[in-house]
Formats: C-alpha cells, sequence, structure tokens
C-alpha cells in the first residue's frame, strides 16, 4: 500500500472523541463554521466566533439567537463543526441542543448551545495541511466593545 492510499485510511477513520490538540484549540477563540439542516433537510452553513470544549465529549457554542442555525438545532438536532485552524483541518459531528435561550452577561442576544460529540473526522487532503488561522478582525472602534463581549461569552460557555 503507498503512502497515498495509507493516508487515506487513516484519515477516513473517524474517533468518537476529541484529541488533544482540539481540545486545546477549541479553548481559544477563532472562527468556526456551524451546520445544521433545514427543514427540507439540506445543509445551513453559518459561521461562529464563540466555541469552547468543556472536554472531549461536549463542546458549547454561542449563537446569535436569530440565527437559522438557532432554529435548526431547536428542531433537529444532528449538527457539524468545521474546525480550520494551523495544522487542523476537521469535521465534528454531534447532536446539538439549546441550553440557555439568552446568554445573560452580553448585550446582544445569543442563545447557548451545547453539542455531544459523535465523531471526529480528520478532512484534509493526503499531504497538506491547513498553515494559519483563518485571519478575522474588527474596526478599531469597536475593539473595546469586543473584548467585553468575547469576555462575557466566554464565560457564559464555560458556567
Amino acid at each position: 500500500m503507498g503512502y497515498a492510499s495509507a493516508e487515506r485510511r487513516v484519515k477516513s477513520e473517524a474517533a468518537t472523541h476529541l484529541s488533544d490538540e482540539l481540545f486545546a484549540y477549541l479553548q481559544t477563540q477563532h472562527p468556526f463554521v456551524i451546520i445544521t439542516l433545514d427543514p427540507d433537510g439540506t445543509p445551513c452553513a453559518e459561521m461562529v466566533s464563540w466555541v469552547a470544549a468543556l472536554d472531549g465529549h461536549t463542546i458549547r457554542v454561542a449563537i446569535g439567537s436569530q440565527r437559522r442555525s438557532v432554529r435548526n438545532i431547536r428542531e433537529r438536532e444532528a449538527t457539524a463543526l468545521q474546525i480550520l485552524g494551523p495544522g487542523l483541518a476537521c469535521e465534528i459531528k454531534g447532536r446539538a441542543r439549546v441550553i440557555k435561550d439568552r446568554c445573560v452577561g452580553v448585550r446582544f442576544p445569543q442563545t447557548l448551545v451545547e453539542m455531544h460529540v459523535q465523531s471526529v473526522r480528520d478532512n484534509m487532503y493526503p499531504a497538506n495541511f491547513v498553515t494559519a488561522d483563518v485571519p478575522v478582525g474588527w474596526p478599531n472602534s469597536t475593539h473595546e466593545h469586543h473584548q467585553e463581549w468575547n469576555s462575557a461569552i466566554q464565560a457564559e460557555l464555560r458556567a
């Protein structure tokens, strides 16, 4: 079996929990894509900024309360997260549920969702890797507000 065949075989096997590396990555703020199912069964992919792993099997996500993802999770628990970061390209699948309708420490409506991890799969092509985080920024004029929001939401995620 050649290198590419062996890599494809290894990468297609899904784990049932977060690796130590992925758990550590999910302790800091990065942009992620959350995928839920619309009523007709088509995927709904939306960017989220606030994600935290509580342990190897539990991930919390703060999502804007008005987003389709929140409605979809209320109606259908099937959820996935797409993670792209330095050395990471993986898909986490699981069952999600709303655990708090509104994060109290934040001025704008954010819903707190908890996801039970069912599978974690590396989905990068063989011999390729992601070299950096997806860059995200905000205007300098809102920097102080963003720091305040980030702190409040991180506290909610870990409560």
